[in-house]
């Protein structure tokens, strides 16, 4: 979804920080960046919606980004490394697929990521921006489980480059 300027207005930045998939449907969630405002959009073939605020009206941001941690997974590897060495030990070959299964989970574990971006107004006009996206969000809604993939290059810019962008235009 192209974002439409008003006279004046520039997109500064633009990022597609998350993308979800449900079924046939994929949806693509950005945050742009103007001289003028802040804008929140998801687009899909079949739907679109959009939130804005304006940069005069920011008054700070929180932002974070995280991979989920480490401690599940590597408590799974060691339980395929026990039940591994027990099945060749007692020869419980059936500990091998329960070997197998613990290190897909732990696998999967360690590929989860969250971000979230909540901004906060001053009174008046804007209520404020909150964002976010987890891959740890496997929900299942009418019978087609929805996926959610969080971009962590787009997350991690989020965090480092936003706070400078808005403060340097709202200087100038």
């Amino acid at each position: 979804m192209e974002l439409k300027c008003a006279q004046n207005e520039t997109i500064l930045k633009s990022w597609d920080y998350a993308t979800t998939k449900q079924g046939q449907e994929h949806k693509v969630y950005n945050l742009t960046v103007t001289n003028k405002r802040l804008v929140s959009s998801a687009h899909s073939t079949t739907s679109m919606q959009k939130r804005e605020i304006y940069l005069d009206d920011v008054k700070n941001l929180e932002c974070t980004y995280a991979r989920n941690s480490m401690v599940g997974a590597i408590i799974l590897f060691i339980l395929a490394g026990i039940a591994l060495i027990a099945a060749v030990a007692v020869k419980i070959w059936p500990l091998l697929i329960l070997t197998a299964i613990f290190v897909i989970i732990g696998i999967i574990l360690l590929s989860q990521r969250s971000f979230t971006l909540s901004i906060a107004c001053y009174g008046g006009e804007s209520e404020g921006l909150e964002l976010g996206a987890s891959s740890l969000s496997k929900i299942k809604k009418n019978s087609a489980k929805l996926k959610v993939q969080v971009n962590k290059e787009a997350a991690q810019e989020i965090i480092a480059e936003l706070g400078a962008i808005i403060l340097n235009e709202k200087q100038a």
